[in-house]
This record gives structure tokens, sequence and C-alpha cells, in this order.
């Protein structure tokens, strides 16, 4: 990829992506949801498979879902979910956040720059309590009398399958209105009042993007320095999740929406497959 990515060229992306992941049209007629061949699938952004429109699983929802059934049912669909995740980060690391999260670009819709606000630092913990405690860790401890497990990031937190799934199954009678699902409206609530001041809020503290993350070190695309940078710290102001760039650029947090790329005056910074002298 080259410099001069563009805002328009993602928005683009976002757009056909979200109803490329969101096409199952028939639902309108028939009220249903999805449940051919491409629902063994997860892309790995947080797009909930109990949404009406979904043709995909989520990765989130079935990480917790086979680590329910136990080591010994869902360990092997586990490596499967894992696998599904952990394959298209090691070539493009968080680059499905940045480009294709349909929570995420509704997260940027609804931001309001007049609002901004600072990020609490403190927060930042938040995604690995999520991740290795209520995604991991939870639904493996907490068993019903059966041995089976709950998928509680999914049950008690998760604000896109609140929006995506939750509405729906209370409209369409398939739910109803607890002391549980009230708790995730104020959840949706929280999320939705600090997304429109810090830009993508959830993004920050999302255990899928986090999981992604981890790759972003070693992905084959990276977020690459020339030598014509002379550190004027543009990279930095512009960056829209407060990562320390350029230095921290391989950061977890790094969704390579590519808007330092364009900002930067020098035409230093890149995404890029391919290695440059300076890296």
């Amino acid at each position: 990829m080259k410099n001069g990515l563009g805002h328009f060229k993602r928005l683009i992306t976002q757009i056909i992506s979200l109803f490329l992941i969101n096409g199952n049209l028939k639902t309108f007629r028939t009220g249903s949801l999805y449940k051919g061949p491409l629902k063994n699938i997860c892309i790995p952004v947080l797009n909930c498979h109990s949404c009406p429109l979904a043709l995909t699983a989520c990765p989130v929802g079935m990480l917790q879902q086979f680590l329910a059934l136990g080591l010994k049912d869902g360990f092997a669909g586990f490596l499967y979910i894992l696998g599904l995740i952990g394959l298209p980060a090691m070539f493009l690391g968080r680059f499905f956040c940045g480009w294709v999260c349909p929570f995420g670009f509704a997260q940027e819709l609804i931001f309001v720059k007049k609002l901004k606000m600072m990020f609490p630092d403190f927060l930042k913990y938040l995604k690995y309590i999520l991740l290795f405690g209520f995604v991991l860790l939870f639904p493996v401890l907490f068993t019903s009398r059966w041995g089976i497990g709950s998928p509680t990031f999914c049950k008690y937190i998760c604000p896109a399958g609140t929006v995506e799934a939750g509405f729906w199954g209370l409209s369409a009678g398939f739910g109803r209105f607890s002391a549980v699902f009230s708790g995730k409206i104020l959840i949706l609530a929280a999320v939705v009042f600090f997304s429109a001041r810090i830009w993508r809020f959830f993004c920050r503290i999302c255990p899928l993007g986090l999981l992604l993350g981890f790759f972003n070190k070693v992905s084959i695309l990276q977020l690459r320095v020339n030598d014509k940078c002379d550190n004027c710290g543009v990279c930095k102001k512009v960056c829209p999740m407060g990562i320390d760039m350029p230095q921290r650029r391989s950061s977890i947090d790094c969704i390579r929406c590519g808007k330092c790329v364009d900002a930067c005056p020098q035409k230093a910074l890149a995404l890029s497959f391919l290695r440059n002298k300076r890296q």
C-alpha cells in the first residue's frame, strides 16, 4: 500500500464490508436467521452472528461457545476459530479493525469532534480483563450442573450483540426484558456516550481487537518508516488511537487506519508488505 490511502478509500471499504457481512436480506421477508454454510466461517470483526442480517459467525461468540463445551468436546472447535482469527492477523494485524469491522465503523459515525475528550489511561487494562476473563476463562470456570459453560462476554457485556441481536430479539418476541439485558443496555449507553467523545472508544477495550493486536508486531503488513522521517511529530498528533508514533507504530492498539500516512508532510510513512531501509 502506498501513501495517500485516503479517508474516502477506507470509507468505501467499510461500507462494502458492512453490507457483505450483513447481507441476509431475506430476513426482511422471512424474519429468520441465516443458517447456511457461511455461518461456519468467522471474519475477525465484531459482528453478532445472532444478528438477523449476519451471514458469518462472530469469532468472539464462537470461541466462547466451544470453550463452554469443555476442553474435551470443544477444544478442536476452539483451535479452528483461533486459526480463522490468527491466519489473517498474521498477514494484516489489526487491519480488519480499521477497514472492515461494522461496529468500529458505527463508532466512527457517532464521533463528534467538538465533544472530544481523552481516553482514560486506567481503562487500557480493561481489554485484558474482557479477553482473558470474560471470553477465555469464565466460559470454562462457570458451568451448569451438566458441565456446560456460558458465553459470558456475549451474554453480559457485548454492545454489538445488544444492538444487532438483542433489540431485534425483543421486537420479534424471541427474548424478554430481563435484569441481564437491562445491564447490557446500560453498557451500550456508556459505549455510545464515550464513543461520541472518544474516537472508537470500544475498539480500545475490545477483546477481539486485543487478540488481533498481538499479531501487529509480526504481521506482514506493517506501518513502515523510511529515511525521510524527521521526527516532526505530526503522525503522533493525528493518530486517533492515541499511539506514540512513530516509535510505537507496531502497538497492539494500531488499527492500520492510515491517518498518520496521509498526514505525514515528508511522505515518510507507508502501510506496506515490503520492507524498506529504515523500517
